[in-house]
């Protein structure tokens, strides 16, 4: 009878099918399974670059800061102790000395320099305080005037790192890495884009059913998600790759007028104990000496308040080019 047959057939059929369904469920599931671990992997390998880059970034604003702090303190402040001090300076009547084309250096510039030193004293960034890191970061990305102004509006130089946490970049720089959950997934949101947010989906996992189907496509999804997060933070590294060379530079160039300008103001010193304060008084050696040593702060003092980067957390594209400009005049 053919009845059976058929019936045996669609039996078959429908086993056959059944068989099709199950091993393609299977492939389906391993190849989302792979992919959701190639996504991962991807997002893994993004964070580590990136929180690399933050951390390298960080250190560098961070020892900027603390080499402003010091060319501030056992620079600048000897200097103007004794500039200070010094009666009838006048230097356009020295043509000799013209070339040096030294920018004013008015009571106004000493009492602003004065008033950094004394903030720096009060509010523990200074060598011997202990302000919390964030401020003295933030003192290496911004001007010492910008710094310090944030804190003239009422708020207390010592949680500097509070206002600076106002600058998205900053305060993912020293939120924490992304890893550790600190600030590095909700503030490096703000630096990075929309689309951090999508390893916190990506991460949740995936789970395995009989839609096998649905799990490929949310496995592709996830890739998908991945490959947006390391486009951004691609670009993040970019970024903070960019602080971090100009930072660097900053601090070398302070780093070569610091010794520069400690021994002209041992100098001065003597030119004072051996001429006196009179500076009209002095011969052509002595002046030159003077306006070396005043040279040389001006020098220190156009880094320390050259930013890296603006208000908002944005690299200021002028910044390499004016420090460039301060090194080519140490010679």
């Amino acid at each position: 009878m053919a009845i059976p047959f058929i019936i045996g057939a669609a039996a078959g059929i429908s086993a056959l099918t059944g068989l099709y369904k199950g091993t393609k469920a299977v492939i389906n599931n391993n190849e989302a399974s792979d992919i959701n671990d190639s996504a991962k992997s991807l997002v893994k390998s993004a964070e580590r670059d990136l929180d690399n880059s933050r951390e390298a970034c960080n250190t560098a604003l961070n020892e900027l800061g603390r080499s402003k702090i010091a060319a501030l303190e056992n620079c600048i402040k000897k200097f103007v102790d004794i500039f200070s001090q010094l009666k009838n300076v006048e230097f356009s009547k020295d043509q000799t000395l013209e070339n040096l084309k030294l920018a004013e250096f008015s009571p106004n510039v000493i009492r602003e320099v004065r008033e950094q030193i004394s903030m720096l004293a009060t509010s523990g960034l200074g060598l011997g305080g202990g302000a919390a890191a964030g401020a003295v970061t933030a003192f290496g990305a911004y001007s010492g005037t910008m710094a310090l102004a944030t804190a003239s509006t009422g708020t207390a130089i010592s949680s500097l790192s509070g206002a600076a946490a106002t600058n998205a970049t900053l305060a993912w720089l020293g939120g924490g890495s992304l890893a550790s959950g600190g600030l590095g997934m909700a503030g490096g949101t703000l630096v990075l884009g929309a689309a951090a947010a999508g390893p916190a989906l990506l991460l949740a996992g995936w789970y395995m059913n009989s839609k096998s189907e649905k799990s490929l496509n949310d496995a592709k999804s996830n890739m998908a998600q991945a490959r947006a997060f390391k486009a951004d933070a691609d670009k993040s590294i970019t970024l903070t790759n960019g602080i971090t060379e100009i930072a660097r530079f900053a601090n070398n160039v302070l780093s070569k007028i610091k010794p520069l300008s400690r021994r002209s103001t041992k100098e001065l010193i003597k030119v004072v104990n051996d001429f006196g304060l009179d500076y009209s008084s002095y011969n052509n050696e002595a002046k030159t000496i003077v306006m070396r040593s005043l040279k040389l702060v001006q020098l220190l003092k156009a880094v320390i308040d050259t930013p890296i980067l603006d208000e908002n957390g944005n690299l200021l594209n002028d910044a390499e080019a004016n420090i460039f400009n301060i090194q080519q005049a140490i010679s």
